[in-house]
């Protein structure tokens, strides 16, 4: 999948969990692939918290490496992002405009 479809899916979400008022916490995870097309050793995860706070992260792991924290919170959805592994900043900062975030976290 394209970064910038996985950005405006991640944004809309968490737009949407904002406005719905939610209250739980749910992650959208992002893995990126490496030349021969296998996962790399990188990732995004944006992590909606509740109705007012989220955050966007770096990983130099596979989502599955994350840890248990993590791993123990809803998986809203998972994308593998076609785009190389140094285009994680990029994604993030992708999703912080189309929220019109300065910060990572609200």
């Amino acid at each position: 999948m394209k970064l910038t479809d996985i950005a405006d899916n991640i944004a809309k979400s968490i737009q949407i969990y904002q406005a719905n008022k939610h209250n739980d916490c749910i992650v959208y995870a992002v893995e990126f692939t490496d030349e021969s097309h296998k996962a790399a050793q990188g990732c995004v995860v944006a992590r909606i918290d509740d109705a007012t706070h989220y955050s966007l992260t770096s990983y130099d792991c596979r989502y599955m490496d994350t840890g248990k924290e993590i791993l123990s919170q809803t998986l809203g959805a998972f994308f593998e992002c076609d785009d190389n592994l140094d285009q994680r900043q990029p994604l993030i900062d992708a999703i912080q405009a189309k929220l019109g975030a300065t910060d990572a976290t609200n």
